[in-house]
């Protein structure tokens, strides 16, 4: 998956808790995605736009769309390196949001 649009995808899921999270996300391919945007969401919707206020969390765009889709955590992803936590508690926040029951699973080897 790649999100071309990050506002919009953000706001086009349910998440399964209710919370926020301010997200500095890097493109180096679209740079219409580069940016600080806050979402928040819950169950039933989102909302998602530009702002000023400080990170919560820092990554590049391909690894937001992998817990875009909630396959893979956040946390997981600081681990290998690619996600930074701005703020203490983020991750927790983030992944109690981005999880999703079921997990994403595709049938076709490609």
């Amino acid at each position: 998956v790649r999100l071309v649009d990050v506002r919009k995808a953000l706001e086009g899921r349910r998440y399964a808790a209710n919370g926020s999270v301010v997200l500095q996300v890097r493109d180096r391919f679209c740079p219409w995605n580069e940016g600080r945007f806050e979402l928040e969401g819950g169950p039933e919707g989102a909302t998602c736009g530009s702002t000023r206020a400080g990170p919560d969390l820092a990554c590049r765009v391909e690894d937001l769309a992998a817990a875009f889709l909630g396959g893979v955590s956040l946390r997981e992803l600081h681990r290998a390196g690619r996600v930074e936590e701005e703020r203490d508690g983020a991750l927790a926040r983030a992944d109690s949001m981005f999880a999703w029951d079921p997990a994403p699973w595709c049938s076709f080897m490609f």
